[in-house]
């Protein structure tokens, strides 16, 4: 039990009767502001306005009223009136114990106390009562619900009523709850006991107050909700805590717009290929989420083979040596190849050249195009892109060095030097983060359909602001900038607002020279120079 919970404990033990709040106190929503289930119902029951209209309905409401119910909010607008249920499912669809609060919850019970449930809600009693049920939270003798009977904690008389129904004293009652008002300061002013408990994601965005931003869309609320709870745990190491909360939500992502789209192409047998090593985290994203779906496959393309192939630079032993690994691979008639980014599709090439089959690719962003190609990506506007891509390979890279060429099968690695071995270190326990994520998102049953801009936005708002911990941990991490893994340079990935003009011109052409797209070009007038 957490040390800022043991006055509460001390607080039950001298009294007879406990009473907890319901919402961010035994239960907790998976996003970040209530009003947040609105604008998801509108999404996902295509009510354009339904937010705003729901918002707007119980303001309305609450001005001839001291309390509302939910059925008085939707008569301010008839068309709402169909929703009413659907509000109510949606409230219980993301609905979770929170296993902090609980553990009192228990507690309390088990030290023979009288346990009640002190709510301000419109919803009404027997609803209550199930979605507390639903949820394990049993044993509690009487439930007092502010819309049954039109009085709040918030100006104390759902207090009043409660203590007169049991027939106790102040002295005999202690509240918990997480509102400074309604569950701290009204009861303290009829000299009860309260204690105000912290909400989760107050604690994290206080730290990280950056995030806030993102939390103005749905699936952007839900990550910082996930976040603020795993955030109250402590993880591994930094790389561990990066995982989680920066390279969690961009594998589950695109990783759901992959599933998305090999259901779209709607064929009876194919293949699903991540290419190394940008494929592998994927893969294995993937493949936790959605494994058995379809066979997965771990494939090796090098650039530099199909580099050498284009160039006729590839003998006939190493031609046939590659057209037999992947003819080993036993692939299908349809084959979708998975990259992160890619600037010249070369291991779609290169399977085009052997394979006379098929072949989609897949990719989070293309900074080029090929129209004789077959392919779909994730990230549609190139002007707005993630701001250090090289971040993203660095972290997306398999545990293993880059691959030279293909024998017999295997992969043939470059060598492993010191600044590799520290990657993969690294690697590892964002791997573990990620998969963590992974996990998490699929307990929360959080949506598949994400709009890239949630991730590229979440990934930007990092980037840009940088805590003290985050400098020092990208400090001495070095990034290979070339297909072989031998030109080092500083990854130093940030963006931070600019102090001075000098400041401001450094950033923009950072921003510049770092673009997918200028990337891209300056790469193949380097390739021109060089033959």
């Amino acid at each position: 039990m957490r040390e800022e919970y043991r006055k509460i404990v001390s607080g039950i033990n001298k009294n007879k009767i406990v009473s907890f709040d319901v919402f961010d106190t035994l239960l907790i929503r998976g996003c970040t502001n209530p009003t947040d289930i609105f604008y998801y119902i509108e999404t996902n029951y295509a009510f354009p306005g339904y937010a705003k209209r729901r918002i707007v309905a119980e303001k309305k409401a609450r001005k001839n009223l001291k309390e509302v119910t939910l059925r008085d909010i939707y008569e301010q607008d008839e068309e709402l009136v169909p929703f009413l249920e659907i509000e109510k499912l949606t409230e219980k669809e993301n609905i979770r114990l929170n296993s902090e609060i609980y553990e009192l919850y228990q507690y309390a019970l088990k030290n023979a106390k009288s346990v009640i449930i002190t709510t301000d809600i419109y919803f009404d009693k027997q609803f209550m009562i199930d979605l507390l049920y639903e949820n394990g939270v049993k044993g509690f003798a009487d439930i007092f619900v502010s819309c049954e009977y039109r009085a709040t904690k918030k100006e104390g008389e759902l207090f009043d009523i409660l203590m007169s129904s049991l027939e106790i004293g102040k002295d005999d009652l202690i509240h918990i709850g997480d509102n400074p008002i309604s569950d701290y300061q009204s009861p303290q002013k009829r000299s009860i006991k309260s204690f105000c408990i912290k909400k989760c994601e107050d604690i994290f965005l206080n730290h990280y107050d950056y995030r806030i931003k993102n939390t103005n869309t749905w699936t952007g609320s839900v990550f910082v909700k996930l976040c603020a709870i795993r955030n109250r745990m402590d993880y591994d190491n930094y790389w561990h805590k990066l995982g989680f909360e920066l390279m969690g939500p961009v594998c589950f992502g695109y990783s759901s717009w992959i599933k998305k789209k090999i259901e779209e192409l709607n064929a009876k047998d194919i293949s699903v290929c991540f290419v190394a090593r940008d494929g592998y985290l994927l893969k294995k994203t993937f493949e936790y989420l959605w494994g058995g779906a379809n066979e997965t496959k771990y494939v090796y393309a090098p650039r530099n083979v199909n580099s050498a192939f284009e160039k006729k630079e590839l003998s006939d032993e190493e031609v046939r040596e590659y057209r037999q690994y992947l003819e080993s691979l036993n692939l299908s008639d349809t084959i979708v190849i998975i990259d992160s980014r890619t600037q010249s599709f070369s291991s779609q090439k290169l399977f085009t050249k052997f394979l006379n089959t098929r072949i989609i690719g897949l990719y989070y962003i293309n900074s080029v195009d090929n129209p004789e190609l077959e392919y779909y990506s994730y990230h549609p506007d190139r002007n707005n892109p993630i701001l250090s891509w090289n971040m993203m390979e660095y972290f997306l890279s398999a545990p293993t060095p880059s691959i030279l060429k293909v024998i017999k099968g295997e992969p043939v690695y470059a060598e492993s030097d010191i600044v590799e071995q520290q990657r993969q270190k690294a690697f590892h326990d964002v791997e573990k983060g990620v998969l963590e994520f992974a996990e998490w998102a699929k307990k929360w049953h959080v949506s598949e359909d994400i709009p890239e801009k949630v991730i590229t936005d979440w990934v930007n708002n990092f980037l840009m602001h940088p805590c003290a911990e985050d400098k020092v941990a990208f400090k001495e991490v070095k990034f290979a900038n070339d297909a072989l893994s031998q030109n080092y340079v500083n990854l130093n990935p940030f963006f931070e607002k600019p102090k001075s003009i000098g400041e401001y011109k450094e950033t923009l052409l950072r921003k510049l020279v770092l673009h997918p797209r200028v990337y891209g070009i300056a790469r193949q007038i380097y390739r021109k120079l060089r033959r």
